[in-house]
């Protein structure tokens, strides 16, 4: 990793140095990996294996440029494995509220979610996921927004999972159809921690019946990616992660003012201690929050069947690949937006973590698991894969002796 000051301004630089001691010691900042962390062994460059299926994990993709490089670069990896890929929109399709809002606001959801689905339908089956945001953004009217949007992309010829919207789930479904190699289980995270307005008459309706549920759709031999919005362990800032720069710099975090390289590291270090002692919903230290991933983590503890079993989310906006917790690995990847890259750090379960818009690419087949994690401002990403499981008995990754910790 870079020095942490190296990518400022001369008047930053000046700034941090005199400041970097005295916030680290008072308030313990950490450094983002703007530059990749990477723990995970190299798998070979080469097409889709025959036999194989291609999955592509695309979250937060909902305020998106035009162009959209992540969206042509996803479009260009469902054609070269057309027919055998689906993409997977992990939520918060949407922003700032999904279909919820004025009829500027709805239009924009609307043509959004029109660019994601037509990105990449000519060559991929499209999957939608709630997000919060799509959840009128975790507010009142989140259970009548989350509902039209999955009409709204069900009528765009997508899949729209859980099967009824505004319920938890779970729903499984078997890639491909006919003959699958990969079971993906998807359920809204969001209605396990939405304050307001939820489905009523929900099948399953209760903590043990969710559990039941899962641990249900995970007896398969398939290799299984469980996929929804919040992650079951992250070290971005729903984590409570705060990069040493928010601590110095508070006012770049207010739209549209980056330039404000203003050294308030009282008042920086104010926000993310206020958040924490609050334990918001949306963050690891939630209390629904804790209860949704004690509730996953229950349903995976009791499933003994599948080979190897991935949980897919997005929420932070960062790249990262987690081992466990419970699960053989956590991907995060929330960067399905350029220019909406978020910090994050580094644990001791980290095998992968970058600071990078993006998103990521699973190849599934008989000879295991490959992982591309792809950001489109390096276009050499794309021919970078790596390993996460030789076959499909267990996973073939071994934790380095010494690994950056945040």
């Amino acid at each position: 990793m870079t020095h942490p000051t190296s990518s400022l301004p001369p008047r930053a630089r000046r700034a941090a140095g005199v400041c970097l001691l005295a916030v680290t010691t008072l308030t313990g900042p950490a450094c983002s990996m703007r530059t990749a962390a990477v723990h995970l062994p190299a798998a070979a460059q080469t097409p889709i294996a025959p036999g194989a299926y291609r999955l592509l994990l695309i979250g937060d993709a909902g305020e998106l440029r035009d162009p959209e490089p992540i969206l042509d670069v996803a479009s260009g990896l469902a054609a070269t494995a057309s027919g055998r890929t689906t993409a997977l929109y992990l939520g918060d399709n949407a922003y700032p509220a999904g279909l919820h809002g004025d009829a500027a606001a709805r239009a924009k959801a609307v043509a959004t979610l029109r660019r994601q689905y037509g990105s990449v339908s000519a060559h991929a089956q499209v999957v939608f996921l709630p997000g919060n945001h799509d959840w009128a953004k975790y507010g009142r009217g989140g259970l009548e927004a989350i509902r039209e949007q999955a009409t709204f992309v069900r009528g765009l010829g997508a899949t729209f999972l859980p099967t009824v919207a505004g319920c938890p789930g779970p729903t499984r479904l078997d890639l491909p159809a006919g003959a699958p190699v990969v079971r993906v289980i998807a359920f809204d995270s969001q209605w396990w921690v939405h304050l307001f307005e939820r489905g009523e008459g929900c099948v399953p309706g209760s903590r043990a019946d969710f559990v039941a549920a899962m641990r249900a759709e995970l007896q398969t031999s398939l290799p299984v990616v469980i996929a929804a919005h919040h992650p079951l362990v992250t070290h971005g800032a729903h984590g409570g992660f705060t990069d040493w720069t928010t601590h110095l710099f508070p006012l770049r975090a207010i739209p549209g003012m980056k330039w404000a390289w203003i050294p308030l590291p009282g008042l920086g270090s104010l926000y993310p201690a206020v958040r924490h002692a609050k334990k918001h919903e949306q963050d690891l230290r939630g209390r629904r929050n804790g209860e949704m991933r004690a509730a996953v983590a229950e349903a995976v503890a009791g499933a003994t069947m599948p080979p190897i079993v991935l949980y897919a989310a997005g929420h932070d906006h960062s790249q990262q690949v987690l081992e466990g917790p419970g699960v053989d690995f956590s991907l995060v990847t929330g960067g399905g937006a350029s220019r909406n890259k978020t910090p994050v750090g580094c644990g001791k379960d980290t095998l992968f973590a970058h600071e990078a818009d993006g998103f990521m690419v699973l190849d599934v087949g008989p000879d295991g698991l490959r992982l591309a994690v792809i950001n489109p401002a390096d276009p050499g990403s794309s021919q970078r894969w790596f390993r996460l499981a030789r076959g499909l008995a267990a996973p073939d990754v071994t934790p380095p002796a010494r690994r950056c910790q945040g």
